[in-house]
């Protein structure tokens, strides 16, 4: 069984989830965004489990190419906006714009629009709250 740790994400805009349980990626429900890309705009859903850095998408996603993401559901470009010290708003590895995504459970995960970069990371809100989700949604030998 695998153990990665999936998140749950909704939209920063419209707080619309962005689970796709018509769409995995490897055995997880995917994450469905807009993407535009190499002047090409289609659908990609990229995996839900921490550390995935799998994907499938319905057009060519070219290697380094920088896209742009956007809501399926409100159509808002999905682009980083500071609002704390630790984050940055483009990537310290290949310093391409980041993309943003809330967290169900509160927080939210920021990664590279870079195809192939794999920067990726998440910041919490409420600790106890996401310690409750994991106990509750894993199961951990004692």
């Amino acid at each position: 069984m695998n153990q990665n740790v999936s998140i749950g994400v909704k939209c920063p805009h419209c707080h619309t989830s962005l689970m796709d349980k018509d769409n995995f990626v490897g055995d997880r429900e995917g994450i469905h965004l807009k993407i535009k890309i190499g002047g090409k705009t289609g659908n990609i859903w990229l995996c839900s489990a921490f550390e995935c850095y799998q994907h499938k998408a319905d057009i060519e996603i070219p290697q380094d190419e920088i896209a742009e993401l956007f809501c399926p559901h409100c159509g808002e470009k999905l682009l980083y906006q500071k609002d704390c010290d630790t984050c940055r708003e483009t990537c310290d590895i290949c310093h391409a714009p980041m993309v943003s995504i809330n967290l169900i459970e509160g927080g939210r995960v920021t990664f590279c629009s870079r195809a192939g970069c794999e920067k990726h990371l998440i910041t919490i809100d409420n600790l106890s709250t996401a310690m409750n989700h994991f106990y509750r949604n894993y199961s951990y030998p004692s």
